[in-house]
């Protein structure tokens, strides 16, 4: 079905892909970057922006083994609006349930979104599976660079309303792109055989989900609020500290691409990953602070793009393998937050990261068992 794509025939669908994801990711970050400093706010506590946050990945667990048959494009337009939508909820109805409302109307997003976008984007694969990787994951610090500041600039000249409305009209742009350009691809995946095409991974997949991904989407910026609480300083500090990752993933992992090893970038990264986690929970002042938080997004924008490239590499169907992916990491990721909750309701915000600092150290030894029956490594 997919056959026909590649980077050397297909530029024009491959450059509307990109142009779609590059236009997504832009709308996401103007708008949904002080997510939590707006919130809390509002007065909702760091607690209950945790299990807003919690909320977030529940959505593709069910979605994922309901939906087996996609239709790529209209997925992508119907994730598209539902993200229009819901800024405009939250634009108009002030109030602090629209957090949780917000978090699993963009949880269902992602499932509409990500599963067809991920499918078609790594079709386009040819000896590049971590570059495609690196574009992938470089766009969002691209962007981070300026929109957090741009976006506190609008929150403290304009409101926060103004702000989530010019949100909802790019992704309203968005979907103008998607409807005139994609094309539209019908796939389908059972759901049990797509979990066996990743059986090597799945704990791999599932710790990442557990601890990579909750530190950075889950407790990075509600842990900031322990020191920056206005809408201008929260986008400025994570403005700033983006320049740390901005060139790092893209030219470690097209070197990693050239060697065939991914392995010999795996360890150190996830150890400097996991370490700088633990180093921000336990930070004594604001520049240390600062400095930690950027070499997570240092070594978070390293990581990504090689577990990512290693199932497709190993993948059989890059449709099945996608699909379980996605369902395990929200597996993951669920896990995870909901037990970094339970450590805030007991404790702190900090502990919650320090936890799942030293949960991720655990990738190195279950990697290193994997990594034999595994290719690329």
């Amino acid at each position: 079905m997919f056959s026909s794509l590649n980077l050397n025939t297909q530029n024009k669908e491959f450059t509307h892909l990109l142009l779609l994801y590059v236009l997504w990711t832009a709308s996401w970050n103007l708008g949904a970057s002080l997510f939590e400093v707006y919130f809390f706010n509002t007065g909702l506590s760091i607690t209950n922006l945790l299990l807003a946050n919690t909320i977030w990945f529940i959505a593709g667990i069910f979605a994922i083994p309901l939906l087996t048959k996609i239709n790529s494009k209209t997925f992508m337009l119907a994730a598209t609006l539902i993200t229009l939508l819901s800024f405009l909820m939250i634009a108009f109805f002030k109030e602090p349930w629209t957090a949780f409302a917000f978090r699993f109307l963009g949880g269902l997003a992602g499932f509409f979104f990500w599963i067809p976008f991920n499918i078609t984007y790594y079709e386009f694969r040819n000896n590049n599976n971590a570059m495609l990787g690196a574009i992938y994951y470089s766009v969002t610090p691209l962007f981070s660079l300026i929109l957090p500041t741009v976006a506190g600039w609008i929150a403290i000249t304009y409101g926060f309303g103004p702000l989530f409305i010019l949100s909802a009209l790019c992704y309203a742009l968005t979907f103008v792109i998607a409807l005139l350009f994609l094309k539209n691809y019908t796939f389908e995946y059972n759901f049990i055989s797509s979990l066996k095409a990743i059986s090597g991974l799945r704990s791999l997949i599932f710790l990442e989900g557990f601890a990579g991904t909750v530190i950075v989407s889950a407790l990075l910026d509600i842990v900031l609020l322990v020191h920056v609480t206005t809408p201008f300083e929260f986008g400025l500090f994570v403005s700033l500290t983006t320049v740390f990752s901005i060139v790092a993933s893209i030219v470690t992992a097209k070197f990693s691409d050239k060697l065939k090893n991914r392995g010999k970038f795996m360890l150190p990264i996830v150890a400097g990953f996991a370490l700088a986690s633990i180093a921000t929970a336990l930070a004594p002042n604001l520049i240390m602070f600062f400095i930690f938080f950027g070499l997570v997004q240092f070594f978070c924008r390293i990581f990504f793009p090689l577990p990512l490239a290693l199932v497709v590499d190993n993948s059989k169907s890059i449709i099945e393998s996608m699909a379980a992916r996605e369902f395990i990491l929200n597996i993951g990721r669920v896990s995870g937050a909901l037990i970094c909750y339970l450590i805030v309701i007991s404790s702190n915000i900090q502990t919650a990261l320090l936890f799942e600092g030293l949960v991720l150290l655990l990738y190195i030894p279950i990697f290193e068992n994997r990594k034999k029956k595994l290719k690329s490594t």
